[in-house]
């Protein structure tokens, strides 16, 4: 009787000690998977920032050029507004398909596939 209550409280212990590391891989794991896809969506981020301001350049050169070729740098700023209205326009029209669609597959990949499939592999973390 002895050595069943000595198995069942050694048995205890370790079914204890296995639930609390496998509840520490889980936070890990979901730690993991969070920074992954904060490190994407900054990444995204900076690149619009830095995409802004070369577009904003651009716009400006283009606004000038135009302006140059039409006489009128009011109507070269016009139509290089009145491109980026149409743009808008399309943008809204296919929203699903260019920002929602890529966002979800990007998350939804990230949290439902394993980001590291080897666990003894160090991706130089």
């Amino acid at each position: 009787m002895s050595d069943l209550k000595k198995e069942f409280s050694e048995f205890s212990m370790e079914m204890r000690k296995y639930l609390e590391e496998r509840a520490e891989i889980i936070k890990l794991d979901i730690i993991e998977r969070f920074l992954v896809i904060f490190s994407g969506l900054l990444t995204i981020f900076i690149a619009i920032l830095l995409f802004f301001g070369l577009f904003l350049y651009l716009s400006m050169s283009a606004g000038f050029y135009i302006g140059e070729i039409t006489g009128k740098t009011s109507i070269g700023f016009l139509i290089v507004a009145t491109v980026y209205v149409a743009i808008t326009v399309l943008i809204l029209i296919f929203r699903k398909a260019i920002i929602v669609r890529p966002f979800m597959k990007f998350v939804l990949g990230t949290m439902f596939n394993n980001i590291n499939t080897d666990p003894d592999e160090d991706e130089g973390l």
